[in-house]
Formats: structure tokens, sequence, C-alpha cells
């Protein structure tokens, strides 16, 4: 349990073990909290529960609920405004959610993957996040019966693209949009061009 504003629990490449019960990691209404590296944080009813907290990081960590039934990875309640990135979650059992966001709104889930075989991969209920990039095995999300919660979920592709008459036209993943006027001359690399192109002649 955190005692503490802006605690940093680093688990540095190691596990913790539950005996099917309790929670890995309360956060237990303090705020600036980091969670990150744990290579298992497993076998607890809750891996992580996110109580009344905001501006949080949950970074790099692995969660496994194994079997356990009417569980979840990841618990969030009247918590905001926190970021989650690169996070493995994986439950099996009955009614056991990846990641169940019951209240708070601007939390960001990134470049994470949520297997969750035998419920919803995320369950909402009043909460509002953003997913990006991440991955569901079953691209599932549920809504509580009078949920009002809402999710959004994105995912960015580089696209390097060749047209007829010019070498290349480019878009970063988020951007605004192209370089330049759109183009690229054999001269610039498609991949970093910054500067307006020009017309390659075409015969």
């Amino acid at each position: 349990i955190v005692g503490d504003d802006r605690v940093v629990i680093d688990g540095d490449g190691y596990a913790i073990i539950g005996n099917g019960s309790g929670y890995g990691i309360d956060t237990n209404g303090y705020d600036d909290i980091i969670i990150k590296n744990f290579a298992g944080i497993n076998n607890f009813s809750t891996a992580i529960y996110l109580n009344n907290t905001n501006n949080a990081e949950i970074l790099d960590n692995i969660i496994n609920t194994y079997s356990l039934q009417n569980v979840q990875g990841i618990y969030v309640i009247s918590s905001s405004s926190n970021n989650y990135a690169r996070n493995i979650i994986s439950t099996s059992g009955f009614g056991a959610y990846g990641i169940n966001l019951i209240s708070g709104t601007g939390n960001t889930f990134t470049n994470g993957r949520i297997t969750a075989v035998n419920a919803n991969d995320i369950r909402i209920n009043s909460a509002i996040a953003i997913f990006n990039n991440v991955t569901f095995n079953k691209t599932d999300i549920g809504f509580e019966n009078g949920a009002t919660g809402s999710v959004s979920v994105k995912y960015y592709l580089d696209l390097v693209a060749r047209e007829w008459q010019y070498d290349y036209f480019e878009g970063l993943a988020g951007s605004a949009g192209f370089c330049g006027d759109s183009k690229c001359s054999s001269e610039e690399s498609p991949l970093t061009c910054v500067e307006d192109c020009q017309i390659r002649t075409t015969t």
C-alpha cells in the first residue's frame, strides 16, 4: 500500500506473487505515483488498484491474474489524468477483466497489450479513457448496465507510399499533415523530408 504522494515503485525486473486475493499495489488515494518495471504482478485479485489517484504513471509492467475469477488486472476508481504505457495484462478466469474503469477522466493507455480470455479486455462504468496503439486479444470492450463512460481507441501508422510522377509522399504517425507541399524529391529521404519538394520529371 502506497503511503505518500510522489512515490516511485520500481520493480527493477522482479516479480511479486500473491496468494490469489488482495491488491498487488494499492495507490491508496495518493497522487503522482510511478509504478514501473515489474516482470510480474501476479496472482492478486487486483494487480494494480488506482484508488482516488491522479497524475500517476504505470509503465512497463507485466500483470497476470492466472485463472482467478471475478478479478481485474488494473482497477481504476475516482482516478484521473493517469498515464499507462507498455503494460502487458493477461487474465483467464471467468469475469476477470484486463482493465476495469469505474470512474475518472483523462486516463491514457499507450502501446500495451491486453488478453482477457473469459471476460472483457476493458470494462467501462462512468470512466473516460483513451487507448492509443493498445492491442486487444478479442477487441472486446464492455459496458456496465447504465454506464455513462466512454473510451476512444486509436491506432497510428507510419506511411510511405509511391505515386506516379513523384518519388514519395510521407506522413508521420500522429502528425497534422504531410511534409512541405506533400511531395519529396528523389534527393530527399521519405522518412525525414521536411523541405518543400520539387516535382521530378517523369519520362
